[in-house]
């Protein structure tokens, strides 16, 4: 008596183990998710909608666009302000080197007016 009641219990805990439609095609008590069409990846997470309804998100987005277009505007006045050291820098290399030809040549034409 005691083993049939026992056999009775534990065949009632096996039948409850299985899901609710474990019969459909798919459905796996391993696999939660089982019964999606193909295999699932992780490359691309599934999006949610966006259910910020306080618009923080859009503001969230505008700020940051904004920000990032100071940081470029900031870039091109720093690229812009690079630009200009360098032909600065070249001017002035050059205007050392007119120089001192300059100098050479009042050098020569000293030398030549002296006997």
């Amino acid at each position: 008596m005691i083993l049939g009641a026992l056999t009775l219990a534990v065949g009632l805990v096996l039948a409850q183990s299985d899901l609710p439609n474990a019969n459909l095609p798919g459905n796996s008590p391993t696999l939660p998710s089982s019964n999606l069409p193909g295999p699932v990846t992780t490359e691309q997470p599934i999006m949610l909608p966006n259910t910020d309804s306080s618009g923080r998100s859009v503001e969230e987005a505008q700020a940051m666009r904004a920000m990032m277009e100071r940081e470029a505007r900031m870039d091109a006045e720093r690229q812009e302000a690079l630009r200009l050291l360098a032909k600065g820098a070249e001017e002035a290399a050059q205007a050392r080197a007119e120089a001192a030809e300059a100098k050479e040549a009042l050098q020569r034409s000293l030398e030549q007016r002296q006997p």
